[in-house]
Parts: C-alpha cells; structure tokens; sequence
C-alpha cells in the first residue's frame, strides 16, 4: 500500500498540474472538472502523471492537451476512459483534455523523494 503522505503530496501534484492547464478554461466547466477530479482521487490512487504536449493534428482550431495518469485501483479501464475527457472552447479553439490511465508503474522519483 502506499504510504498516505506520499499519496497526498503526488495528488497535489496531479491536481496544480491539471488545473495549471485548465487555467483558461471557462469557470463554470473547470469548477466541473475540479469536482469530478476530486471524485476520481477519492477512488483511484495515483502512482504517477504525465502531462502532454498540445497537439493540433494540423487545425490550429483545435487542440488536444493529454494527460497520462498512473495508478490502481480501477477494474474497468474503458470506462474511466470514457469518463475522463473534457472538452471546452476558448476564443473559437475547441480544447480537448484527456485523462488516460496505465497501469503497474513505479513510483517517479519525486514521490520517491516525498517519502523519505
């Protein structure tokens, strides 16, 4: 199991990241999004994350900023995948923000770090 102040201080580290980029968001969807994270950290504990680099797939109109979350606990992967995705428009771009889980990761050395 992990040890709860590492857990808590890699959570804050997930949760500044996220709402680093959700900081343009409109702030009725990110208030929406804070709540269904704090629903997915009270379930799901996070070994580790990766934010990703925006992509445009060529249309500037649209991009697409990947999360890469890390962890256990979860039994059906399709569907937190599913339910992880927010999308919102600012200043007619259409942003896209994926949550994607893998599982059976190690520890990052930042939270190795916390624990000692």
């Amino acid at each position: 199991m992990l040890h709860e102040s590492v857990y808590d201080f890699h959570r804050s580290l997930v949760e500044g990241e996220v709402l680093r980029v959700l900081r343009y968001a409109p702030e009725g969807e990110r208030r929406a999004f804070q709540e269904r994270l704090r629903c997915f950290q009270s379930r799901i504990r996070v070994l580790d994350y990766k934010l990703g680099e925006i992509e445009t797939d060529g249309d500037s109109s649209k991009a697409q900023v990947r999360v890469l979350v890390t962890g256990h606990g979860w039994t059906d992967l399709t569907a937190w995948e599913s339910l992880w995705e927010e999308t919102w428009t600012l200043e007619n771009q259409r942003w896209t923000l994926r949550l994607d889980f893998e599982p059976f990761a190690s520890l990052p050395a930042a939270c190795e770090a916390a624990s000692r």
